[in-house]
């Protein structure tokens, strides 16, 4: 008899941030091996699945009501990724886990950030180590989670099967440099975003170059800082980006488990220049695919783009090996674990 999948999440869909993407590409491939797939979220969107029972919650209270609307069935497979997995400790169930976050290197960026670390690192702790197995998607957080759970897998996210892979051409001078930059606008991915504007601006550079942003407004101060500066757009989100249209793809996030949006424009030969936080450097490799920029360096981060300007920056893509990041094959990793034979 085929089991039923519960996923407990904040928004689940194709339009929110990239673990709620990696969430729907997961189990996209096996959802045909669960007899019903239902989500306890904030709310849904867009999504891959044939069919879903969706039950909301608006606090704690409720999503935790849902949750023991299961508990004492046995054909039940309990799924999170993200903190609220932790209503599953308060409802005592087992339950399978993700890890998508950046805590607790995320303490480090804002006092703000380290207030809110007292809730979510020991938090997070302790949902990895109740957890029946957890998974993440970098060895870079692999190493922090299997020293709270022998059970744990490293299993890549995959790539949007829509990217259409081009040779890799170096930069037209005869055209604008065309810079791409995707997530959510807020501080962590976008707070140096300004710095680094106004150092192209004062050295003549933003008049040679184009810079499309994708992703949700979640801070509207710092897009009206971002919206001062000229040959800038803000184009909102987008599910489906054409990589083949830009020379580069601009990070200034200062921390990160593993961005599908790095993954996803180096499987397109879109070279990425970014800072070297967190997971990066095990798919973006220096002067090769890509520039790794020191932490927080828009200075440096100024200088690459402007090499890259002055013709002084080629990249090979030749030696880039992706071959692991794979929807299906992550799917079957989790098929496995979620259900052994």
């Amino acid at each position: 008899m085929k089991k039923k999948l519960v996923i407990l999440t904040d928004n689940f869909g194709l339009n929110f941030s990239g673990g709620a993407i990696a969430t729907s590409r997961i189990f996209e491939p096996i959802q045909d091996n669960f007899s019903d797939i239902i989500v306890i979220a904030n709310q849904v969107g867009d999504h891959p699945f044939k069919n879903i029972t969706f039950l909301e919650y608006q606090n704690r209270k409720g999503a935790i009501s849902h949750i023991k609307s299961f508990k004492y069935r046995n054909d039940i497979v309990f799924y999170g990724d993200f903190y609220m997995t932790y209503y599953y400790i308060l409802a005592g169930v087992p339950y399978y886990f993700t890890y998508h976050d950046n805590w607790p290197e995320q303490k480090y960026l804002s006092l703000k950030n380290r207030i809110k670390s007292f809730f979510y690192v020991p938090l997070y702790k302790l949902v990895i180590k109740k957890s029946e197995h957890t998974a993440t998607v970098s060895d870079f957080k692999f190493n922090f989670i299997s020293k709270l759970n022998k059970n744990t897998s490293l299993i890549r996210n995959g790539i949007n099967s829509d990217i259409t892979k081009q040779k890799y051409a170096a930069y037209n001078p005869a055209e604008k440099l065309k810079i791409i930059m995707l997530g959510n606008i807020e501080n962590r991915k976008f707070r140096l975003a300004p710095k680094l504007f106004e150092i192209l601006q004062t050295k003549g550079l933003l008049n040679q170059i184009t810079i499309d942003i994708f992703g949700n407004v979640l801070d509207e101060k710092l897009v009206g800082k971002i919206q001062s500066y000229k040959n800038i757009s803000l184009k909102g989100f987008k599910k489906n980006i054409d990589f083949n249209s830009y020379d580069l793809l601009l990070s200034t996030s200062r921390m990160e488990n593993l961005s599908l949006a790095v993954v996803e424009s180096l499987a397109n030969h879109t070279p990425v220049v970014c800072f070297d936080v967190g997971g990066l450097k095990e798919v973006v490799t220096n002067n090769e695919n890509g520039l790794l920029i020191p932490k927080d360096n828009v200075v440096k981060m100024c200088a690459a783009i402007s090499g890259m300007i002055e013709e002084k920056t080629v990249f090979d893509f030749s030696k880039q090996d992706l071959s692991e990041y794979s929807w299906d094959i992550a799917a079957e990793k989790y098929k496995k674990i979620l259900l052994p034979i």
